[in-house]
């Protein structure tokens, strides 16, 4: 059975130094981080004696050593470290990759003790929660090999995502819910209450009310009630790509935008310079929008309309329809 675990490196916004002991014992510390898509990868495959061969992508460069050594003071001594304190008594060929150097400054060893760690725990099916897999890799990091350094990036490793975490006589990790998570709430169910939002994400109800407002306040988000056009009333939604004679993309955006019927305009690439959703809610609603509206904008060179028979997923809002 081969495992394959991988754990990220992280970025850290304040506090570093205050996750050290004695200093996070006596005084309390914390931090900000956030762990980012870069990643230290282990693949761990058993062997038929009870050698450890550990073998870097990035340095080609290998090492073997005996289950039971503790001579730490050669290259690679944290799987040793791992080896020991987890307890290995079978033979493993470990190969590891990292998607950055040594040496980086952002948790690169701690990436490499939470991702072997998590691979035995899978092996031998230990069943060591996350909060234990990022304490073992202090623990091995800090105690075992003796090396100098605080709690932060193992936790980060380990947990993965923007957190601020308190460092006292115990670790405590508390999620950092940004606005994204209140969008996709409402986005899932526009009714869902601020109350029932806050305690889906463990913030309080005025995080929520006031993120939402500062979105709204900045027009990046608008709830709105949206509709399946083909399922209500004689709609047809249509989308017409547009080239035009010159090259004013923001103005004659903005020109279609305010036509009878249009519910979004974006400028793209390809063959077109504009791509326009329109909704129409009478038989000659396509053949009054040419008409009637494009006419009034002169910089149209060609126009492209495709039909929507029957849409999956696609909702719309109708307050635009007729304005």
């Amino acid at each position: 059975m081969i495992i394959r675990s991988k754990a990220p490196f992280r970025v850290s916004f304040g506090g570093g130094g205050t996750d050290i002991e004695p200093y996070c014992i006596e005084h309390g510390g914390c931090v900000i981080n956030t762990t980012i898509d870069r990643h230290v990868y282990i693949t761990l495959k058993p062997r038929k004696d009870k050698k450890i061969r550990v073998y870097s992508v990035n340095y080609e460069k290998e090492m073997i050593f005996n289950i039971g050594d503790k001579d730490y003071s050669e290259d690679f001594e944290i799987f040793k470290g791992i080896v020991n304190v987890l307890g290995v008594k079978d033979g493993f060929d470990i190969q590891i990759f990292s998607e950055l150097p040594a040496g980086s400054g952002m948790g690169g060893s701690s990436s490499l003790s939470v991702a072997l760690i998590g691979a035995f725990n899978k092996f031998y099916k230990l069943n060591l929660p996350i909060h234990e897999i990022a304490q073992k890799a202090y623990d091995i990091e800090r105690i075992e090999l003796g090396q100098k350094g605080g709690y932060q990036d193992q936790f980060a490793a380990a947990y993965g995502g923007f957190n601020f975490i308190e460092f006292t006589n115990e670790v405590k990790i508390t999620p950092i819910q940004t606005s994204v998570d209140i969008i996709n709430e409402l986005q899932d169910d526009g009714r869902r209450p601020y109350s029932e939002i806050a305690s889906r994400l463990k913030v309080s109800e005025g995080t929520v009310r006031k993120r939402v407002k500062k979105l709204m306040d900045m027009d990046i988000f608008k709830i709105a009630g949206l509709i399946d056009p083909g399922k209500y009333g004689e709609n047809l939604l249509a989308v017409v790509g547009v080239q035009l004679g010159s090259q004013n993309l923001l103005e004659n955006a903005q020109k279609f935008s305010e036509l009878k019927g249009v519910l979004s305009v974006g400028i793209i690439t390809g063959r077109y310079d504009l791509i326009c959703q329109v909704l129409f809610d009478t038989p000659d609603g396509l053949i009054n929008f040419f008409t009637e509206e494009v006419s009034k904008i002169e910089d149209v060179k060609s126009t492209e309309t495709f039909i929507i028979y029957k849409a999956f997923n696609w909702k719309v809002n109708l307050t635009k329809k007729g304005k």
